[in-house]
């Protein structure tokens, strides 16, 4: 059974594709409260199927434990282009708040109206590593209210300090 696993995880690793010579490295720092945040970028003009995820365990951890892990820094190898928060997802005790609620592939975190993201954005350029300013969501819970037809919900803000204009803000940063 060693044996076997062991053969699998290195077929796996060497389908991973090799990033090209003008991909630069990306480095994100993306919390929720001390929980659990699930992100998912898309490059611009990209299809919509090739998103990528920062937050969640690997698929083979999948079988043994949550789909979700505790927020920590991670690092990508990224093409040169604009990237955006297609959508994410908190943990809030024993509920999943999602940005928008289809499926992640139909999610779109770009307003192409205005041209620009709804939630936030970077440029990446060739050769030049990028270090995102931490980034931290933060959520109030509203209580339902039923005398002033009020319902419960959740307001997520985005908060960051970016001293180096690093990050290409949208209209949804504040009471998402």
């Amino acid at each position: 059974m060693k044996k076997f696993s062991l053969l699998l995880v290195l077929s796996l690793g060497a389908c991973v594709p090799k990033p090209s010579a003008n991909a630069s490295l990306v480095t994100f720092d993306i919390a929720h409260q001390g929980g659990v945040v699930k992100t998912y970028w898309r490059k611009l003009g990209d299809k919509p199927s090739k998103e990528f995820a920062l937050g969640s365990n690997n698929w083979v951890l999948l079988i043994f434990k949550d789909p979700y892990k505790k927020a920590k820094i991670e690092q990508r190898y990224l093409e040169p282009g604009i990237y955006y928060l297609a959508s994410f997802e908190l943990q809030v005790g024993n509920r999943l708040l999602k940005s928008q609620g289809t499926l992640p592939r139909w999610r779109t975190g770009w307003d192409k109206a205005h041209n620009k993201p709804l939630f936030l954005a970077f440029k990446v350029k060739p050769h030049t590593p990028l270090k995102l300013p931490p980034i931290e969501l933060a959520v109030r819970h509203i209580l339902a209210d039923k005398k002033r037809g009020v319902k419960e919900s959740y307001k997520v803000n985005f908060l960051f300090n970016d001293k180096e204009g690093v990050l290409i803000q949208g209209a949804y940063l504040k009471s998402f």
